[in-house]
C-alpha cells in the first residue's frame, strides 16, 4: 500500500483546490485525474505523477496568459494580460512608491543670483488628491508649467533634473514641478518600474487635472521626461485625455526603448503623437534591435529629431556590448545602472542647451535617407528648401514648421551647441584616379574646424577612390555664430591629402587636382575659391605641409 509522504499530500492538497474552482476551471482532461486525487491513499504514484504534470501545466498556463489585476481607490484598477504577461506585473501600491511632487517658482533677480552660486530653491510638496493644498501654494495658474519627470534609477532631485529646472527659471517666468518617483524606479528589476510607470502616469493626471480646476491653460502644460520618464509622460497625457483635456506639449528625450519597442503595444502605454497637442523627442541612443541602444530609433511624435543620427554620440565611448549586458540584466532582475551611459544622456544636455537663447540645434529633412554616415554627413541634405521644412531641435521646436524625422550634426564635447557648416571640394575632371583621403583645416575666427571629405557615392567611399568630376564633401561642426559674412568676410583653408597603398601594395597617385572649394553655413552664406586643376600633393620629405588657400565670398 502506497503511504503518502509530505510532498505527496501536498500534490494532493493543490489538485483538491483545483478541482473546487480556486485555481481557476480546470481543462475537461483534468476531471477524471482529479476525482482520482480526491481518493483515498490506496491510489497509485504514477497516477498521482501525472495529475502533477498537468496540474502544474495548467498553473503555469495561468500565469503566463492570464490575467492580473489590482485596484488602489480613486487612482482606479491597473491589468496585466495577454501576451508576455508571465513577464509584466501590476504596478506597486501608492504607499510604497510615495511618489512626491516639488513645485519651484521664481523667486526675482535675488532667486537667480543665489542659484547661479549653488544655492538651491525652496521646493514646496503638493498633493495630487488636494486641491486645496493646491490652491493655498505658490502654484500660480496663469504662469506656464513644466513638470520634470526622472527615468530608471534616477530622482526627483538629481543632478539632470536640477539642471533643467534651474534653467527653465533662469529663463522664463514659469512653475517647475520635479517629480520624484525614485521609490518606484529604483530597481534592480527594470521590468518592476515599467510597471510602476503605469501608477505615476495616473497620479501626475490628478494633479494635471487639479491644476486646470484651479484656472490653468492645458495648453501651457509642457512635460519634459528622460528615458523612462519620457514613456510616463505619454501615459500621463493620455490619461489626462480620458478625463476631458489635452496638455500642451511632450517632450521625449530618448525615450525608453526596452519593453516598449513592441509592435502592438497598446497606446496608452507609451509615448506617441496623440498624448499632447505637440510632442517633440530627441534620440540620442536609439536602438535597431533590442540590445543595441537604450533609446527608441522609431519616430514616435509629431517631429523626432536624431542628433548625428540618433544613435552613437560624438565624444561617447558607448558599446554594444554595454547595452546588451543591461538588457540580459534586466531580463534576471540583476542590478545595472544605465545613467552612466553617455550617448543616452546626451538628450539631457542637448535639451539643456537649448534653453540659451544664443543656441540654434537647426535640423534638416533628409528625404530618402539611407544611411546617416553617408547621406547627411556629407551634406547631402543640407537644405531647409523654401525655409519651411527645417525644424530647432530642443524648447524653440514649436516655432518652427518643420516636423516628421529632422537631422542634425553636433558638436563633440561641450558646448554641443555649434554651427554646422558643409565644406565641398570639386576634383577637376584632369586629375588621375587615386586612393586617400582629404582634409581641409578651416581657420576663422581664431578656431579651427577640421572636414574629413569623402564622396558619398557608395563604391568610392568604402574604397576611398578619388576620381576625376567627383565632388568631395562633409559637414562639421563650429563654434557658434563664428563663421558669418560680418565676421569672416575671408577665410583661409589648409588642405592635406594622404593617399593609401593599391592593390599588391602599389602607391596609386600622390597627388589631387581640384577646381573649386565652396563652404556654406546653415543661414547659406557661402565662401569659395575658385581656381583651376589647383595641386595639393603628398610629400614625405616636407612632412606633408599643407596647401593654403584664400577663400572670399565672391561666386567662381
Amino acid at each position: 500500500m502506497f503511504v503518502f509522504s509530505l510532498s505527496s499530500a501536498l500534490i494532493y492538497l493543490a489538485a483538491a483546490r483545483l478541482a473546487s474552482g480556486l485555481l481557476g476551471e480546470p481543462p475537461p482532461a483534468l476531471s477524471e485525474e482529479v476525482a482520482r486525487v480526491a481518493m483515498p491513499p490506496e491510489v497509485q504514484p504514477g497516477n498521482i505523477r501525472r495529475v502533477l504534470d498537468q496540474v502544474l501545466s495548467h498553473m503555469l498556463f495561468k500565469h503566463r496568459s492570464g490575467r492580473k489585476s489590482v485596484c488602489y481607490g480613486l487612482l482606479g484598477c491597473f491589468h496585466v494580460s495577454g501576451k508576455l504577461a508571465h513577464l509584466r506585473s501590476v504596478p506597486e501600491s501608492p504607499e510604497k512608491l510615495e511618489t512626491k511632487f516639488y513645485l519651484y517658482t521664481n523667486g526675482g533677480p535675488e532667486t537667480r543670483e543665489q542659484r547661479s552660486i549653488g544655492v538651491e530653491d525652496e521646493a514646496e510638496m503638493l498633493d495630487y488628491f488636494s486641491y486645496q493644498k493646491l490652491s493655498l501654494s505658490h502654484f500660480d495658474p496663469t504662469k506656464p508649467t513644466k513638470i520634470l519627470l526622472h527615468g530608471y534609477k534616477g530622482r526627483g532631485d538629481g543632478t539632470n533634473a536640477r539642471r533643467i529646472r534651474n534653467a527653465f527659471l533662469d529663463r522664463e517666468n514659469v512653475n517647475v514641478i520635479s517629480v520624484d518617483w525614485s521609490n518606484g524606479a529604483k530597481g534592480p528589476n527594470y521590468l518592476r518600474a515599467v510597471a510602476n510607470a503605469e501608477l505615476v502616469a495616473r497620479q501626475m493626471a490628478r494633479l494635471i487635472v487639479e491644476m486646470i480646476a484651479l484656472g490653468a491653460n492645458p495648453k501651457d502644460i509642457h512635460i519634459v521626461g528622460f528615458s523612462l520618464g519620457a514613456q510616463v509622460a505619454g501615459m500621463a497625457g493620455g490619461e489626462v485625455q480620458k478625463m476631458g483635456f489635452k496638455i500642451g506639449r511632450i517632450t521625449g528625450l530618448d525615450p525608453a526603448s526596452f519593453t516598449f519597442e513592441r509592435a502592438g503595444l497598446d497606446a496608452d502605454k507609451r509615448l506617441d503623437l496623440t498624448d499632447a497637442e505637440f510632442v517633440d523627442v530627441i534620440h540620442t541612443d536609439g536602438s535597431l534591435i533590442w540590445s543595441d541602444g537604450f533609446g527608441l530609433l522609431a519616430p514616435v511624435g509629431h517631429v523626432d529629431f536624431y542628433p548625428n543620427g540618433g544613435q552613437d554620440q560624438p565624444g561617447c565611448k558607448d558599446s554594444y556590448v554595454g547595452a546588451l549586458t543591461f538588457q540580459l540584466r534586466v531580463l534576471s532582475a540583476q542590478n545595472m545602472n544605465s545613467t552612466h551611459l553617455c550617448s543616452h544622456a546626451r538628450a539631457v544636455d542637448l535639451f539643456i542647451e537649448s534653453l540659451d537663447p544664443s543656441c540654434q540645434f537647426l535640423a534638416f529633412p533628409c528625404p530618402g535617407l539611407r544611411q546617416y554616415g553617408r547621406d547627411f554627413t556629407h551634406g547631402n541634405c543640407f537644405t531647409c528648401g523654401d525655409g519651411s521644412s527645417c525644424g530647432e531641435m530642443g524648447i524653440k521646436a514649436p516655432q518652427r514648421s518643420g516636423r516628421g524625422a529632422l537631422y542634425l550634426a553636433t558638436r563633440a564635447t561641450k558646448p554641443y551647441c555649434g554651427q554646422q557648416i558643409r565644406t565641398s571640394v570639386e576634383i577637376s575632371p584632369s586629375s588621375k584616379l587615386t586612393r586617400g583621403t582629404m582634409y581641409l583645416q578651416l581657420h576663422h575666427s581664431s578656431t579651427v574646424t577640421t572636414f574629413e571629405l569623402s564622396s558619398s557615392r557608395l563604391g568610392s567611399q568604402a574604397l576611398d577612390m578619388i576620381s576625376g568630376g567627383q565632388e568631395l564633401s562633409a559637414i562639421a561642426v563650429a563654434n557658434a555664430h563664428s563663421i558669418t559674412s560680418e565676421k569672416t568676410p575671408i577665410l583661409y583653408a589648409a588642405l592635406i591629402f594622404r593617399p593609401k597603398t593599391g592593390p599588391a601594395g602599389v602607391i596609386t597617385s600622390q597627388q589631387v587636382m581640384l577646381d573649386r572649394i565652396t563652404v556654406t553655413n546653415q543661414d547659406k552664406q557661402r565662401w569659395y575659391f575658385c581656381g583651376g586643376n589647383t595641386t595639393v600633393k603628398y610629400s614625405n620629405t616636407q612632412k606633408n605641409k599643407p596647401l593654403i588657400l584664400k577663400l572670399d565670398q565672391i561666386r567662381c
